[in-house]
């Protein structure tokens, strides 16, 4: 995953033409690109830093 962060967004550009045209698809597919790797680390960061506690009383509230 690290190595497709490093490559910028605007890199993309032509091959996310190439593949899908000039239309809605490619401007979809840079956007969710350029978002992708914000979210994903973002996320990751705060389920690793969720302290174990929290996760065990989730665990009781969703038995019962």
């Amino acid at each position: 995953m690290q190595m497709f962060r490093a490559v910028p967004s605007l890199a993309f550009v032509p091959l996310a033409i190439f593949w899908f045209g000039i239309g809605e698809t490619s401007k979809i597919f840079l956007i969710a690109w350029g978002v992708f790797f914000l979210v994903w680390v973002n996320t990751y960061i705060g389920v690793r830093d969720t302290s174990p506690l929290l996760g065990r009383a989730a665990d009781v509230i969703l038995c019962v």
